[in-house]
C-alpha cells in the first residue's frame, strides 16, 4: 500500500522492520528466518533507493551482519565498506568508526590480522576523538586480541589492560573478566 502511494521511505522502513522481526526470531532458534530478514533488508534498500543515505547506510550495515554471520565474508565486506563510504559521506564519525570495526571483524575472521588491526586502530582512533568510552574499550579489546594472534604480546597487554581499565571505569563487570581472562 505505501509503495502504491508513492511513500517509499515508509515502505522502506517498514520492510526493515520485519527484516528486524525475522532477525529477532532467527537469533531465538528459527535459524531459517536469517534468509527472509536478507531478503527485507534488499527490499528496504530497493525501495528507499539513495533517497536517505544515513537509513541506506545503516541497511547496509544491517545486511553486512547478515553476511559476516553467514561467513559471506566478501558480501559481508562489500556492504560494511558501502556503509561506510555513506557514513563518511554523512560526516558522521560515529558511524564511520563502526564501519571500521566492522571491516576489522571480516579481516579478523579471515586471519588477515594486519588488514584487522590497520581497520580496528581507524576504528579506536574515530572513538578517541569522539571520547567514546564503550567504543574506545570495544577496540582496544579487539586490538588485543589480534595482538595476541600475532604473538606480539606486550602489545596485547597494553590494549586488554586499556580495555580492561575502562570497562572497570564503566563497571562493566562481565566485560572486565573477560578482558582479564585473556590477560593470564
Amino acid at each position: 500500500v505505501l509503495e502504491d502511494s508513492g511513500d517509499k521511505t515508509s515502505a522502506g522502513v517498514c520492510y526493515a522492520n520485519l527484516a528486524g522481526v525475522y532477525l529477532q526470531m532467527a537469533s531465538e532458534g528459527q535459524t531459517e528466518k536469517v534468509d527472509e530478514a536478507e531478503a527485507n533488508f534488499k527490499k528496504a534498500l530497493e525501495v528507499i533507493g539513495d533517497s536517505d543515505k544515513r537509513r541506506n547506510s545503516y541497511l547496509l550495515g544491517s545486511l553486512g551482519n547478515i553476511y559476516l554471520n553467514k561467513n559471506q565474508l566478501d558480501l559481508a565486506w562489500e556492504n560494511y565498506e558501502k556503509s561506510l563510504k555513506a557514513m563518511q559521506e554523512l560526516g558522521d564519525e560515529l558511524g564511520e568508526a563502526r564501519g571500521y570495526a566492522n571491516l576489522g571483524n571480516v579481516r579478523s575472521l579471515q586471519k588477515n590480522w594486519d588488514g584487522a588491526q590497520e581497520q580496528y586502530f581507524k576504528a579506536l582512533e574515530l572513538m578517541e576523538k569522539q571520547e567514546n568510552r564503550p567504543g574506545i574499550a570495544q577496540q582496544c579489546e579487539s586490538l588485543g586480541d589480534i595482538f595476541l594472534k600475532k604473538e606480539e604480546f606486550n602489545h596485547a597487554e597494553d590494549h586488554l589492560m586499556r580495555a580492561s581499565d575502562l570497562y572497570e571505569a564503566m563497571k562493566e563487570k562481565g566485560s572486565v573478566q573477560e578482558v582479564q581472562s585473556k590477560l593470564m
